[in-house]
């Protein structure tokens, strides 16, 4: 391979003005959504923490906490969630979108209908499932 080459295929070089715009457009939104990423943030280092913690004493001292395992098992969930919710919000979910790019504007419609019928549906037996066993765990 050429100097050339290996020169055209770098990161192109950014001047200090796009340096600059870059960072600024890398920001927290502001409001409810800039509020929601830093929970989020604040979450994962807890996290963390908790089950490392929970690892470590479990294996040196034969002990754990009990929380730890349910607290932990929760906020996990909630973090996979709620950051999906997120990025759905703001449309940027990776897609494989191989038939949607190269279909024409009515077709590319009726994919994202059917796209959005088959998550609610997902989510529909998800939630009809949860309920079955919440229902279930508390019968008892």
């Amino acid at each position: 391979m050429k100097v050339e080459e290996a020169d055209a295929r770098a990161a192109p070089q950014l001047s200090q003005e796009e340096l600059a715009e870059k960072i600024e457009s890398a920001r927290l939104p502001r409001g409810p959504y800039g509020l929601f990423i830093l929970l989020l943030c604040g979450v994962t280092p807890f996290l963390t923490f908790a089950i490392s913690y929970d690892v470590v004493v479990r294996y040196l001292f034969n002990s754990t906490l009990i929380w730890v395992n349910d607290v932990t098992g929760y906020l996990l969930a909630a973090l996979a969630f709620l950051g999906g919710a997120y990025v759905m919000s703001q449309d940027a979910h990776t897609r494989v979108d191989i038939l949607v790019s190269h279909a024409g504007a009515t077709i590319r419609r009726w994919l994202t209908l059917i796209d959005a019928i088959l998550v609610l549906l997902v989510c529909a037996i998800l939630a009809v499932a949860s309920g079955y066993s919440v229902w279930d765990s508390y019968s008892r």
